[in-house]
């Protein structure tokens, strides 16, 4: 019986491939994408809620939802220029001692579908911010792509 125990309650090993490295990926595509956005990285973002508060606006309907579609724009370009580094710099982050960890760089997700992902998140938050809001905020947008890709 105490063997039984300890049988189930002993970690599983992952099959190790030649050089040490797991054969399976640790995060399924969905994880791995999500987690190659950076998520943790939108809280700067949310800057540009400040322009509601500082003119009164907290409460206007209208400017809320012209915020929160600048925020999300904010956050998709982000995300396509942090996908468009980490395929850019794939083969520094193998060496590097954590970004070896970040989803592309671990093989979990594929060059060409985070550059495609990355295109369709740069044309969305560029097309959307200007047509929903503006050219000024769709410039804006695209100057903040920039900014965060170089």
């Amino acid at each position: 019986m105490a063997d039984a125990l300890q049988e189930r309650t002993e970690p599983q090993v992952e099959p190790m491939a030649t050089g040490g490295e797991s054969t399976r990926p640790r995060r399924g595509p969905v994880r791995a994408v999500i987690k190659s956005l950076r998520p943790q990285e939108w809280v700067k973002n949310t800057l540009v809620f400040a322009g509601l508060l500082f003119s009164a606006k907290f409460r206007d309907f209208d400017a809320i939802v012209d915020a929160s579609v600048t925020f999300a724009a904010f956050c998709m370009v982000a995300s396509a220029g942090y996908l468009v580094n980490d395929a850019h710099d794939v083969e520094e982050d193998r060496q590097h001692p954590t970004k070896r960890f970040r989803p592309i760089a671990a093989g979990e997700l594929s060059i060409p579908t985070a550059i495609t992902i990355a295109v369709v998140l740069a044309v969305v938050a560029l097309a959307g911010s200007a047509v929903l809001e503006g050219l000024e905020v769709g410039g804006l947008v695209l100057a903040y792509g920039v900014g965060t890709t170089l």
